[in-house]
């Protein structure tokens, strides 16, 4: 992350919307295809850490080291918490929990559905099951890993 950065980040900011962030403004690292909530969705790697479309469920997330232009939690990545937010919209919701703590082992990359090193200990890795999306990043400057899950449950409209 400090190779495409050229800083060391004290700051994640995360948003949870239901407007796209375009792509194009986005450094993407890596992507893939997957489903949530039996609808299909893009998880991406981006330089700034990751970032979650899943259009059919009006459901964005984007987690990166810069300051979002849209309504985001703003978390120090130099202090140990764990951090809740929702998100709802007519269709689903949306719990996520960050914690940060000190550099721990990752699950191994073949393992997860998406991974990208950006240096020797520095990792994103994704891994999306039918209802949630789990992530790691590495901030090996700041001994620190910052683990958030996203848990996802369909509204009675859905």
């Amino acid at each position: 992350m400090t190779a495409d950065t050229h800083h060391s980040p004290k700051r994640l900011h995360f948003s949870n919307s239901e407007t796209p962030q375009p792509l194009a403004e986005l450094t993407v690292k890596a992507d893939t295809s997957t489903t949530l909530l039996g609808r299909p969705a893009t998880v991406c790697i981006i330089g700034e850490s990751h970032y979650l479309s899943c259009p059919p469920l009006r459901y964005f997330e984007l987690c990166s080291c810069a300051p979002l232009r849209t309504d985001a939690v703003t978390i120090s990545l130099i202090d140990r918490a764990t951090h809740s937010f929702s998100f709802e919209n007519e269709l689903i919701s949306a719990d996520t929990v960050v914690t940060i703590d000190s550099m721990a082992p990752l699950p191994a990359p073949e393992t997860v559905t998406l991974a990208h090193r950006f240096g020797e200990r520095a990792w994103t890795l994704l891994d999306c099951q039918e209802g949630s999306v789990e992530t790691y990043h590495s901030y090996p400057e700041h001994d620190r890993l910052v683990r958030s899950q996203t848990t996802l449950r369909a509204n009675d409209s859905l």
